[in-house]
């Protein structure tokens, strides 16, 4: 069995592979933050703790990522 932070060492690389395949046409805001070191992090803290929570995929977490950032997006 994983431990803990072996699951979480797992689940953030799965992350950054989603990341790097982002698309810009459906993501622009979490693509434009994935170009730096400091936007990775920031993205995979998020989308961590939105599965840890196990309510979300990653992918809902990072479409809920881009909801946040892109004023296009936002919700009332």
């Amino acid at each position: 069995m994983a431990t803990n932070k072996e699951v979480l060492t797992r689940l953030r690389m799965i992350i950054l592979a989603q990341i790097k395949e982002c698309d810009g046409k459906f993501m622009p805001y979490v693509c434009k933050m994935a170009e730096t070191e400091k936007g990775k992090n920031t993205i995979v803290q998020y989308c961590t703790n939105l599965v840890a929570q196990g309510d979300y995929t990653i992918a809902r977490a990072l479409m809920e990522k881009e909801r946040e950032l892109n004023p296009n997006l936002m919700r009332d």
